[in-house]
């Protein structure tokens, strides 16, 4: 039987129970690895996710508000990552640092040498220093 969970983490990563993943963690700090489980999850303080549990009023990127005379897009961890305007310096270090053909999440958390790239991503964003989560 297929739940819903295991759709969302076969994006990420289709060789449960993770043991891969939890041992790529090592080398991080214990901050850093509670945010990469985050990514992993899909449980992070995003609007998408804080809409869906009732802790924020919407599910769109209140930081890109997208383009002009469109409507914002849903704030989740791929607009995060890959898409959202408003941290596109950022995104073009997060390029450097895992190549632009890595740039999903599958391979992006797959990798040994990439595993920290979405963490330090996060944090030069700071999109989610505490003023920031509900």
């Amino acid at each position: 039987m297929d739940s819903p969970r295991r759709q969302r983490f076969e994006l990420v990563n289709d060789n449960f129970p993770f043991t891969g993943f939890r041992r790529h963690q090592d080398n991080l700090t214990r901050g850093e690895a509670a945010l990469l489980m985050q990514i992993h999850s899909g449980h992070i303080p995003l609007n998408s996710f804080l809409f869906k549990i009732g802790k924020s009023e919407s599910k769109l990127c209140q930081q890109c508000r997208g383009n002009a005379g469109e409507e914002a897009p849903a704030e989740t961890i791929t607009h995060f990552l890959f898409q959202c305007s408003a941290f596109a310096a950022q995104r073009r270090q997060l390029v450097r640092a895992v190549g632009g053909v890595n740039m999903n999440l599958k391979n992006i958390m797959l990798e040994t040498k990439h595993i920290g790239a979405p963490v330090k991503y996060s944090n030069r964003t700071g999109r989610f220093n505490s003023k920031d989560q509900a």
